[in-house]
């Protein structure tokens, strides 16, 4: 195992090393050519310009469910959920089980970083979400936001101490105070000390690869979408770091910017557990007592350490809650109300929450991550209501069937785009984890949302009580740049898949067998071709598959404290 060098952030950087055997993988979480390519044509990017005149870029299809967890696992896998089983950042084990954090344990497919390290090239794995805990591997590596906070963050040891006393941080969560200036500043600022640090590290080793993410646009457009401005200034802020980044490496290293997904504007929410109420599938009674967490946030930040105003719990305490105020009212006088009534007056009493009652539910919404629908299954569900075979597929088909058809009551649009089986998006041993129904919502318009309704029927506003303006899509972002890369090359039908085996072969490394994407060959020149053997892919055996997947980080006893050599 390679040790740090002892001048790491301490002497002058090393002069330029790149050969066209390295390759920098940067991931931006949430970068869309919704945004990009306006401010692009406004002259706002220069880098990201630089980028399409000076490489191949396109739109990057990326993967069902349009979360986080599992497009990450996918770009670093190169495998669809099925096989890798990075379905989200929460495993929801049943209706009745709290959700558990995603662990090394539940990722089932060979990371990228893992068989570069084990085909001995040195790698630096930068702020990796879908680590817990940073691995041992044949350079550096920083883990991400799900690492426990009394937990070492960096290995080795030598970089952990450092980043440690540089009051390293490794995510500034969600915006819970309000203020909406200071958090923007916080997150930019985190970001600035996250890329300088990862940046020493390009000028103190000499790796061959080098992969780092950064979630700065997923906090920012996700609380400020309909600011333009303050978007537009987190675009701008990494457009500068970037265009640093590019000047060190110069044109020989071949450079890779994607993002997992997009983003794109949403106008109204579809209350799936409602609907599914409505059409007798689900039955529930309305609470203030939270009983499903399905954000991954509220564990890793524990957003629920708050206490509710006192008035609200007053309130509660005597019977007086919305819920309660409605039943005694006529639903015209109601919505009346709803509307007259100020929302920071409404918010006064406690939010309500939807507790499903199992005994008599047959399907049930999980997720907005998920963004599925699980039958309510004998024999897998602690109070499952439905027997396999048969009458599942029947309820199966049933709500596919609804879903197609239906139609917003307000305008009559179509609220969903596409609605699969699981069978029908997903292949691998862990296909079974896979929610059974897959719900795409009309681009745009719609926002799966697994809670309690805030307008008298199922649809309602986007801009309610608890306001979402913008969702995660499944169009990411793809640039690569380097000199056998054709430049300006648009591409077309580039998916998520696709990225690992690329990066494999420009590093002449084998392809693993479990690959469902593939070489991009198009992007190379034909020398480039020839040179990197694309045609004739050369795989990993299937039992060597086993041994690249590093399920003991750092070979010591269950339970025991990581320690660092």
């Amino acid at each position: 195992m390679s040790v740090m060098r002892d001048t790491l952030f301490h002497g002058e950087p090393s002069d330029h090393f790149c050969n066209n055997r390295k390759v920098v993988i940067i991931g931006l979480d949430g970068a869309t050519f919704n945004l990009i390519e306006p401010m692009v044509k406004q002259q706002k990017l220069p880098f990201f310009q630089k980028l399409i005149g000076n490489g191949a870029f396109g739109k990057l299809k990326s993967v069902l469910p349009v979360n986080s967890a599992a497009s990450w696992g996918s770009l670093f896998t190169g495998a669809n959920p099925g096989k890798h089983n990075i379905y989200d950042y929460l495993y929801h084990r049943n209706s009745f089980a709290p959700a558990a954090l995603l662990k090394k344990a539940d990722i089932k497919s060979p990371l990228i970083w893992e068989i570069a390290s084990r085909r001995a090239l040195r790698t630096i794995a930068f702020n990796i979400p879908l680590a817990a805990q940073p691995e041992e591997i044949n350079g550096y590596m920083v883990s991400g936001f799900l690492t426990p906070p009394d937990q070492p963050f960096a290995y080795p040891n030598s970089l952990y101490q450092l980043l440690k006393q540089s009051d390293y941080e490794i995510d500034c969560g969600p915006m819970t105070n309000g203020n909406a200036g200071s958090y923007f500043d916080k997150a930019v600022n985190l970001f600035e000390r996250q890329f300088s640090s990862f940046f020493r590290l390009l000028r103190e080793d000499d790796w061959q690869l080098a992969i780092a993410t950064f979630n700065l646009l997923d906090r920012i457009q996700k609380y400020f979408w309909e600011d333009s401005a303050v978007v537009e200034a987190a675009y701008q802020k990494i457009d500068r770091k970037l265009a640093e980044l590019d000047q060190y490496l110069g044109d020989q290293c071949h450079f890779i910017l994607v993002s997992n997904h997009g983003f794109s504007a949403v106008s109204k929410k579809f209350f799936v557990n409602e609907w599914l109420y409505e059409q007798g599938l689900l039955d529930r009674r309305i609470t203030t007592q939270k009983s499903l967490i399905t954000d991954v946030d509220e564990i890793i930040f524990n957003n629920n350490h708050h206490h509710e105003p006192s008035i609200a719990g007053l309130l509660t305490r005597f019977g007086i809650t919305k819920n309660r105020i409605r039943s005694l009212l006529p639903d015209v006088a109601s919505e009346f109300l709803k509307k007259a009534i100020p929302s920071p007056i409404r918010r006064i009493f406690q939010r309500e929450y939807l507790d499903i009652r199992w005994q008599n539910t047959k399907a049930y919404f999980i997720s907005e991550n998920l963004q599925g629908i699980n039958i309510n299954l004998m024999g897998r569900e602690p109070m499952g209501t439905v027997k396999p075979g048969k009458e599942y597929e029947k309820i199966r088909d049933r709500i596919i069937s609804e879903l197609y058809h239906l139609k917003d009551p307000y305008n009559f649009d179509h609220v969903v785009d596409d609605v699969y089986r699981k069978e029908d998006v997903f292949s691998g041993e862990y296909l079974n984890n896979a929610p059974d129904i897959i719900i795409i919502p009309t681009q745009n318009k719609y926002t799966l949302d697994p809670g309690k309704r805030t307008s008298k029927l199922y649809i309602g506003t986007a801009n309610d009580d608890y306001p979402v303006f913008c969702q995660r899509d499944s169009e990411g972002v793809f640039f690569i740049t380097g000199q056998d890369i054709q430049p300006g090359a648009e591409m077309n039908g580039v998916t998520i898949f696709d990225i690992m085996p690329t990066i494999l072969s420009i590093l002449s490394v084998e392809q693993p067998n479990h690959l469902d994407g593939r070489v991009l060959a198009e992007i190379f020149s034909g020398a480039s071709v020839d040179q990197l053997r694309l045609d004739q892919p050369r795989f990993i055996p299937a039992d060597d598959i086993k041994q690249l997947i590093n399920t003991d980080y750092f070979k010591n006893s269950a339970g025991a404290k990581p320690t660092f050599r």
